[in-house]
């Protein structure tokens, strides 16, 4: 996650399902997956606030909350969230992912798995989302992603929910693949996905969790206004 995109319409989607879910789960760790800012302002859309009629019946607190994070710059930390309670029973992560040269990823993973422990859903919210053949851990472009072997342990404590950007293949290939995977690789036993038009949220579980399922299902009726496709 970059900062400089704090409060666009793809974080009005995440906390508005974060929001949600936090309902059925004692206590939700959120693991930022923070890399630097560069500057840029590819694919920070907006529609939230150019189309309020579709977004702000599903959550008028949230979207007052993210109208006014884009109103001021000096709003986009985030301990600003937490002091807002965007994410209710929420726990944080917020160090930078390292790079390979840096730091210890291995290092990066004990704080982190010390610091949402106890939580009952942990959430991920890398760059880009799950890992791909072309970038391992030694690369530089690593920090943008989360590896399968990340996955596995932290499936150990809790269900996880991971942010995915898609890549620009078909979706209905590209989900069916990445969730075969998620259960071939990483033990799970139930893998759900809200799908939108260029992000998707993959749920991952080894207890099949009813409560949790349900809670996902009614996520994706809420938003069936926005085109939004539950798996």
């Amino acid at each position: 996650m970059k900062l400089q995109y704090l409060g666009d319409t793809h974080d009005f989607l995440k906390y508005y399902i974060l929001r949600q879910l936090s309902a059925v789960t004692r206590q939700i760790g959120v693991i930022w997956m923070l890399t630097p800012d560069d500057g840029s302002t590819d694919g920070r859309t907006k529609h939230h606030i150019n189309k309020p009629e579709k977004f702000q019946s599903l959550d008028p607190e949230l979207y007052d909350k993210l109208i006014d994070i884009n109103k001021g710059r000096e709003h986009l930390k985030i301990g600003y969230l937490d002091a807002i309670g965007l994410i209710p029973n929420a726990r944080y992560f917020d160090k930078l992912v390292p790079m390979p040269a840096d730091g210890s990823r291995e290092a990066y993973w004990q704080q982190a798995q010390s610091v949402i422990n106890g939580s009952g859903l942990i959430f991920l919210d890398p760059d880009n989302g799950m890992e791909i053949p072309s970038t391992s851990k030694n690369s530089i472009r690593s920090v943008r992603y989360v590896y399968f072997d990340e996955i596995t342990r932290l499936l150990d404590q809790a269900p996880v929910l991971i942010y995915q950007h898609f890549p620009r293949v078909k979706r209905d290939v590209y989900i069916p693949n990445r969730i075969n995977q998620l259960k071939m690789i990483c033990g799970a036993t139930s893998v759900r996905v809200i799908q939108t038009g260029q992000v998707g949220f993959f749920l991952v579980d080894r207890k099949k969790s009813e409560h949790l399922n349900l809670a996902f299902t009614q996520l994706g009726k809420s938003l069936e206004k926005l085109n939004v496709k539950v798996w």
